[in-house]
């Protein structure tokens, strides 16, 4: 199993992404061969090779790991300094960027800073922020769409005028 530590980790860290900690992912492989482990007597030479097999393994854990790390952030409640937080961690390194960037969120209304937060940082789907806002997916889609043509606006006036 030490030959496939590597992709199953990647693999875990792939799904997980912003979803979880590198603990998160640590615990998501060990979870992995804890189950290739325990059904092994499942394993079926002749339809996947072990490493397939493995995956496989790693693919649904790793989802259903999102999955529940999801429900505890969809639980919390929506706090504006998150999505500044969030910024400080990624490609946003520069204290003028993330001043520009923070400037175009707050152009935009509350619904949809977290409509665009939700969407595009936490990698939520469609269909969970229908269900979370009880709005209809084209409502969501429109509301998104504006949200995004708002920040190219602001970008492209910014450009312009500086």
């Amino acid at each position: 199993m030490n030959v496939y530590i590597t992709a199953v980790y990647t693999l875990c860290s792939s799904i997980l992404g912003g979803a979880g900690t590198t603990e998160d992912i640590e615990e998501c492989t060990s979870d992995v061969f804890y189950m290739a482990w325990k059904s092994v007597d499942k394993y079926d030479t002749h339809r996947a090779k072990l490493r397939t097999w493995v995956l496989m393994i790693a693919k649904y854990v790793a989802l259903e790991r999102r999955r529940t790390l999801m429900l505890k952030v969809n639980n919390l409640p929506f706090n504006e300094e998150i999505i500044t937080l969030k910024i400080q961690e990624t490609m946003f390194s520069t204290i003028e960027a993330r001043e520009t960037l923070q400037s175009a969120l707050n152009t935009l209304t509350v619904q949809e800073r977290e409509l665009i937060y939700r969407r595009y940082f936490l990698d939520e789907s469609i269909k969970d922020l229908v269900n979370c806002y009880g709005l209809s997916r084209q409502s969501i889609d429109n509301r998104l769409w504006r949200a995004k043509k708002s920040l190219k606006d602001f970008f492209k006036t910014r450009n312009e005028g500086g």
